[in-house]
């Protein structure tokens, strides 16, 4: 009868142990398919936060006047996409950089406060870039900036790229309902015909309902890891931001960054660890 009570009694220990050393396998097996990326490396950009090239200060700030405060081109980028009319850039392509200082874009009256366009707050330099649409007559058009590093894919490794992105003031514009402005970040490389070929993309879009007016907030998009058969082994890493959807779509970016990762187990070790230490105190009780 006693050999019988204990058999039964033992019987929820062994489940348990079973199920506990289940769970520890299957942590150890996840751990080899889907590791933690870890040890990250900087890639260098040229001109990241987009200083380049300088914009002096206009000798009055409180007058708004877009030649003194933007210049439509980003030094170490490719820029393409339509040509646009907006204002005194009449015929400037529609990416550049922006001065970050407050404008007064209309002056006060005896009725109306002054219309301000404050600095983004948490733009930690002097300049940030701009992506806007104001007049596109192709819709199907895409505008875009890029950079090849001088860096090559390499296996078993990931990338991360990632982005400070805003809204500028004039997002209201930001095509329609039906047919969003919308930013993509992409990792990939230029081909031997010189298209882009995108290795990863983040997951969706950027839009309007993602971002704050006049305030940046960080976006990336990160690759598998690059088996050695991959075909941008060996290519030159480039990184592009692209807009598509309607016109009128008006970002302001910041703060590039891109990073090699290799990838390490961690989380899914420590929990086949933990899983360890379990059966280790259950049979020590």
């Amino acid at each position: 009868m006693i050999s019988t009570l204990s058999c039964i009694a033992s019987q929820p220990q062994n489940s348990y142990r079973s199920l506990v050393m289940a769970l520890a396998t299957a942590a150890l097996a996840w751990a080899a398919i889907i590791p933690t990326i870890a040890n990250a490396d900087a890639i260098a950009l040229t001109n990241p936060s987009f200083e380049s090239p300088f914009i002096p200060t206009p000798p009055n700030p409180e007058e708004f006047n877009q030649e003194e405060i933007a210049a439509p081109f980003l030094t170490g980028w490719t820029e393409t996409g339509p040509i646009t009319n907006f204002g005194e850039f009449s015929g400037m392509l529609a990416t550049g950089v922006f001065l970050n200082i407050p404008l007064v874009v209309e002056p006060a009256t005896e009725t109306t406060p002054a219309v301000v366009i404050p600095a983004i707050p948490n733009a930690t330099d002097r300049q940030v870039a701009f992506m806007q649409i104001v007049a596109n007559p192709d819709p199907e058009e895409i505008v875009s900036v890029s950079q090849e590093t001088a860096e090559n894919f390499a296996p078993d490794l990931s990338y991360q790229f990632s982005l400070d992105i805003g809204a500028s003031i004039t997002i209201g514009v930001n095509g329609t309902p039906e047919n969003p402005a919308l930013i993509e970040l992409h990792i990939g490389y230029f081909d031997i015909a010189d298209d882009f070929q995108s290795v990863a993309m983040n997951e969706d879009p950027i839009g309007a309902d993602d971002l704050e007016v006049l305030l940046l907030k960080t976006f990336s998009v990160t690759t598998p890891i690059l088996d050695v058969s991959d075909p941008a082994i060996g290519q030159p890493i480039a990184v592009l931001i692209r807009q598509t959807g309607g016109t009128g779509g008006a970002f302001n970016f910041d703060n590039a960054q891109l990073f090699n990762s290799i990838p390490e187990p961690t989380s899914a070790i420590l929990f086949a660890t933990t899983m360890a230490l379990t059966i280790h105190r259950r049979r020590h009780a």
